[in-house]
């Protein structure tokens, strides 16, 4: 048995991009797919064993179509992602089709993983998370040296003596011992509150200090800088915010009119009600996805989700999504014999 690892086809870079910059395009990543499947068919060549059966196994969707859950992966870029997925699945079955003479057989795991992918419960997959900066919180230890010069117990330090207290500022002004250097205070001198005796000598003076204003404005400077980048980025992401609702909104629209297109395109297809695989064409022409085929004698229900590209900015740059709408199309035969197409959007799309 053998597969085609995600990290083959470049997946994990992709998901990572997605995450820090905005999905790739599609033609990028199909062009890493279709890399990965060619080299691939090299390995599937077994002279060695002419008769054995080498069993391809497929790529399964990452993340579920049904659930949603918070991940650093946008609801738009698991679509992208699972799409990616789908069409890395389908390359592994065209390459294992295209090698049945010899003896290669594919597998996919999609049953296997259905129930189990990532916003699944439980998850089969890991997630994707965001890394952890770990901060490690210093304590106070003894510290411990071998016996010193100047003697001392072995393997601790040698016991502190005991300094004369420092004398008071009066002391020093009256022995004349100044301080080596200024001391550097955030506050100015103010007056000198004199408290008289009884007898009309002082008996206590004080200073009263204030803060100064060159110290005020050195502390209050960096916390303005502060408020005023924070209320800025905070307005830029609230602009940039309805701005991609606006371009959401406008992709959602466009998707009401494809649908529309792929309806006139099925009425005119030659012969009546076109097949399964016609019906997936046109679809992919009007940048739609076929998820439901059902025909009867009298008419033909499709269900197509169709995709709009729009712009998503954020903090890192500008990406490329896309907003999609599922719609159900009903082909039913007219009076006089000449189909007709009824479209009807759909408000959940649990189709897969």
């Amino acid at each position: 048995m053998l597969t085609i690892g995600g990290n083959d086809a470049r997946f994990d870079n992709k998901i990572q991009t997605c995450v820090m910059e905005g999905c790739p395009s599609e033609a990028s990543m199909k062009a890493d797919i279709d890399n990965a499947v060619a080299e691939t068919r090299t390995v599937l060549v077994h002279a060695l064993a002419p008769n054995a059966t080498i069993s391809l196994m497929g790529y399964p969707l990452l993340f579920s179509r049904t659930q949603a859950c918070s991940t650093l992966v946008s609801a738009s870029q698991r679509v992208i992602l699972n799409d990616m997925a789908e069409y890395f699945e389908s390359k592994q079955r065209e390459l294992a089709l295209s090698m049945s003479a010899s003896n290669v057989r594919y597998r996919s795991p999609q049953a296997a993983f259905e129930g189990k992918r990532i916003c699944d419960s439980p998850e089969g997959i890991n997630g994707v998370v965001a890394g952890r900066m770990v901060t490690a919180t210093s304590t106070s230890t003894t510290a411990t040296r071998t016996r010193s010069s100047a003697g001392g117990s072995p393997g601790h330090l040698p016991e502190p003596r005991e300094l004369p207290p420092e004398p008071d500022r009066n002391e020093r002004l009256r022995t004349g011992v100044h301080d080596s250097q200024p001391s550097v205070s955030c506050h100015s001198t103010g007056p000198v509150n004199r408290h008289m005796s009884n007898n009309g000598t002082v008996a206590q003076q004080s200073r009263v200090t204030v803060p100064s204003p060159g110290c005020l404005a050195a502390i209050m400077v960096p916390i303005v800088a502060v408020l005023i980048a924070v209320s800025v980025l905070m307005v830029m992401h609230c602009r940039q915010e309805r701005a991609n609702e606006r371009n959401k909104a406008e992709a959602l629209e466009r998707t009401a009119d494809l649908a529309h297109s792929y309806a006139r395109d099925m009425v005119v297809a030659p012969n009546g009600f076109p097949g399964q695989e016609v019906v997936r064409g046109i679809a992919e022409r009007h940048d739609g996805r076929l998820l439901s085929y059902a025909r009867s004698v009298d008419s033909l229900t499709t269900i197509v989700r169709f995709f709009g590209e729009y712009e998503d900015t954020n903090m890192f740059g500008v990406s490329h999504s896309r907003a999609y709408h599922c719609y159900s199309i009903v082909l039913r035969k007219g009076a006089e014999g000449a189909p007709q197409a009824k479209t009807s959007p759909l408000e959940e799309c649990n189709v897969i």
